[in-house]
């Protein structure tokens, strides 16, 4: 069994892939990955794939220098609600669960009267703003990435650097390897 994913600017992709057949969307996929030219066994997992488990959706992020922009009240949000970000940085249930936590701890506080209700929202909310803001920026970083490699120019960079790099860490593990010895 393989999961498979295809991150793509929108202008690669048709038009409303959320809303094409299943088939279509590996077919949509597999074209992209052929002009990209993606090795056909890699190619071949997605013609694989059970259709019924393919789906497309687009997905959105906050802006990292307005996060939590309202006036702090008796009412807040966390987690996406506050700082949505792209799956591709990983952090984004991580990041809502810290936001859980230091509410809750602001909340506490509240309760044994070391603050007032709104005073420990407002707290949080700063918390969320500093911590979170990195979070999101981070986050979006493959996503520039995807759209400089997007380009002719940054297609052909990509196919040619990425062999380099990857004989480089090669190189610098076995070195690493040799030098622990």
């Amino acid at each position: 069994m393989a999961i498979w994913g295809l991150i793509a600017i929108e202008q690669a992709l048709p038009r409303d892939p959320e809303k094409l057949p299943h088939v279509a969307l590996v077919d949509a996929s597999v074209r992209i990955l052929r002009r990209r030219r993606w090795a056909e066994p890699l190619i071949d997992l997605l013609t694989r794939s059970n259709t019924d488990s393919v789906s497309a959706f687009k997905f959105n992020a906050a802006d990292p220098e307005d996060l939590a922009p309202w006036k702090s009240s008796r009412v807040t949000a966390i987690g996406d609600a506050v700082h949505a970000m792209p799956p591709t940085g990983g952090q984004g249930a991580a990041t809502a669960i810290i936001d859980a936590d230091v509410l809750t701890e602001r909340l506490h506080a509240a309760e044994r009267g070391e603050a007032t209700l709104v005073v420990a929202v407002h707290d949080s909310e700063n918390d969320l703003r500093t911590r979170a803001a990195p979070v999101v920026r981070e986050s979006l970083q493959p996503v520039d990435w995807i759209r400089a490699t997007a380009s002719p120019t940054g297609a052909f960079l990509l196919r040619t650097l990425t062999p380099l790099f990857a004989v480089g860490s090669a190189a610098a593990h076995t070195a690493a390897q040799k030098w622990r010895r």
